[in-house]
């Protein structure tokens, strides 16, 4: 996965163990960086990684990781299929929450805004969530969650 982080306009997705998948607990991971023109790699998206590894290790359960997508890019190409892949997974019912290193950057992208939208509202109990507590909910949860039951 890190040597992924070496080439502008990649994308990487790294699955974990089957019987991780469909949890109530089960998340996923998304990254993405800007490679500078000079970079031997990725040093934005290497950091975030890290530090999102960082944050799970503190404050969730590792066993509950299902995947990790990323994406790196530079200024003249902005296509983002890590988190297409991770749509695509999500449509598919594999995990419900998803761990991303900042949530207010990734929302001001327009593409990426209304991909993050219409899936909430589209999908039940869905949650985007970041390192400084930021989170986006599906408009719709059922009462038992709610309930905390």
């Amino acid at each position: 996965m890190l040597s992924n982080l070496k080439i502008n306009n990649t994308n990487n997705v790294k699955y974990f163990g089957l019987d991780r998948y469909q949890t109530n607990y089960s998340f996923a991971l998304y990254v993405q960086g800007k490679c500078e023109l000079a970079q031997p790699y990725c040093v934005q998206a290497k950091r975030r990684l890290f530090a999102c590894l960082i944050y799970l290790k503190q404050y969730l359960n590792e066993d509950d990781l299902v995947a990790i997508y990323h994406d790196v890019i530079d200024e003249s190409n902005t296509q983002l299929p890590g988190f297409r892949l991770l749509i695509d997974d999500v449509r598919k019912g594999l995990f419900k929450k998803i761990l991303i290193w900042d949530l207010e950057s990734v929302l001001k992208i327009d593409k990426l805004h209304d991909q993050l939208i219409g899936l909430t509202k589209s999908e039940d109990r869905l949650e985007f969530f970041d390192l400084k507590g930021n989170l986006l909910q599906s408009d719709t949860l059922p009462i038992s969650q709610l309930l905390g039951v």
